[in-house]
């Protein structure tokens, strides 16, 4: 079924996406990345000297503000994107987790279709706070 082929991908991404976003700051000392409050849209840290957590670091500054006050630390250090950016990934790898596991009937889809529809004022807000 394509819905489970596309779940299964989806859920591979976003669920390799989220534990790097968690095992990065592990993998350095402790106070190394902290204080990263900055504006999305825009690159306000130089992340070339931190090899593959650079990378990861770099995204996070891309797309997210990661202000300290709004982010989880782990190891001492902060993690690449807020908590909401985090909580909204941990819900689509947890309801991909489901689809993939249950699969979709027409109705659940249309359900689903819903539940994404849901998610527009989260966009919407993104695309308006950052023009």
């Amino acid at each position: 079924m394509i819905q489970d082929k596309s779940a299964k991908i989806l859920l591979a991404f976003f669920g390799i996406s989220l534990g790097l976003i968690v095992v990065t700051p592990m993998l350095y000392p402790p106070g190394t990345f902290s204080g990263l409050d900055g504006r999305p849209g825009r690159m306000d840290h130089d992340w070339g000297g931190y090899g593959a957590g650079g990378i990861v670091y770099a995204i996070g500054d891309l797309l997210c503000h990661q202000e300290a006050a709004r982010s989880f630390f782990l190891n001492g250090n902060q993690l690449p994107f807020c908590i909401r950016d985090v909580g909204l990934l941990i819900g689509l790898v947890g309801g991909l987790a489901v689809v993939y596991r249950e699969g979709l009937s027409s109705r659940e889809f249309k359900r689903l279709m819903f539940g994404l529809l849901l998610l527009v004022p989260t966009v919407a807000e993104y695309a308006v706070e950052h023009v």
